[in-house]
């Protein structure tokens, strides 16, 4: 992998985060912030309150808003930037795959619109398809890396759902 293919990777996780960015000035809060506040207020997902949705989401949104000081613009601009972050892992994983630059990047467009949304908040699917494109990276390498891309796996397992953990009981 070259330097060349590294910077259109950066410049395309910057181009992917200006044209995401804007649209998390037209959302209201929802789920994710309202379950992140509850669980800054020292509430436990699935023992103080009830929700569908796996609770990394509300874990990473509460620090994020732990961070920023419950800025509601926080985890949307970070949900934008862990977009950006996929598009780009998803450029650099065509490419070491074997795929031409202009297929790589039509993938990245391609995940970018389909990632688009009018109001974006921190939900489990960007952190989890980071962790999952990350683990894909590390395997796609000249020298695989399995190591991180187990922890990255476990990870994205953690975050989303927790399938693993209820499939052992």
């Amino acid at each position: 992998m070259d330097r060349a293919h590294r910077r259109t990777a950066l410049w395309l996780a910057l181009a992917v985060f200006a044209a995401l960015a804007p649209s998390a000035f037209f959302g209201v809060p929802g789920k994710s912030v309202a379950g992140a506040w509850r669980v800054l207020d020292g509430e436990v997902p699935y023992r103080d309150f009830w929700s569908m949705y796996a609770p990394g989401q509300f874990y990473a949104t509460a620090g994020v808003l732990a961070l920023c000081g419950k800025q509601v613009l926080a985890p949307a601009l970070v949900a934008c930037a862990l977009k950006a972050r996929c598009c780009a892992l998803a450029y650099l994983c065509a490419v070491r795959l074997g795929a031409r630059r202009l297929t790589a990047l039509l993938v990245a467009v391609v995940l970018a619109a389909a990632e688009f949304e009018i109001a974006p908040e921190l939900s489990s699917y960007p952190p989890a398809l980071a962790c999952v494109l990350g683990a894909l990276y590390a395997v796609a390498r000249v020298q695989p890396a399995p190591l991180q891309a187990g922890a990255l796996e476990r990870a994205e397992a953690q975050i989303k759902d927790g399938v693993e953990d209820e499939q052992a009981q």
